[in-house]
């Protein structure tokens, strides 16, 4: 009985480590499975942009995709230039439960069976422009410069 427990117990941890080292960053793409970017209309200049990222997502590249879906949405509107006003990556907590440890243990062992994760969550709210900016301005980017340089990013 104990060598079936402990087989179970190995073969779920074989399991959990070929899934984990398949774990890949959430790529650039539209939102599947609540990961990726979307986006909803404001008004006729203004769209909200979110992208969000999977555990293995780094928060430079979330803000970075959200930058480059603007830019997208920029230049389907045609527009030259973009502005972004409130950025906000917020930061969600996922507890991830170890599985080689028996759920029946979780009373008294639950600080040391589990792990917390950080998802990152970027939103900004864009105004599409119909002239590039004159002067540089904080905020306020070209849709064919943000396209050009983080194309490779993407």
């Amino acid at each position: 009985m104990r060598i079936e427990r402990a087989v179970r117990q190995l073969a779920l941890g074989a399991i959990f480590l070929a899934a984990s080292a398949c774990a890949t960053p959430t790529p650039y793409q539209a939102a599947m499975d609540g990961y990726g970017y979307s986006d909803r209309v404001l008004s006729e200049d203004r769209v909200e942009v979110t992208f969000h990222g999977n555990m293995w997502t780094a928060r430079e590249d979330v803000e970075r995709y959200l930058l480059y879906r603007a830019a997208e949405i920029a230049d389907r509107a045609s527009a030259p230039a973009f502005r972004v006003a409130g950025l906000q990556t917020e930061i969600e907590e996922i507890i991830v439960p170890d599985p080689c440890h028996s759920p029946y243990y979780l009373t008294y062992f639950a600080y040391s069976i589990t792990e917390v994760e950080e998802e990152f969550v970027a939103r900004a709210e864009i105004e599409l422009l119909r002239a590039p900016p004159i002067a540089p301005d904080a905020g306020i980017f070209e849709t064919d410069a943000v396209l050009s340089d983080l194309a490779d990013c993407t």
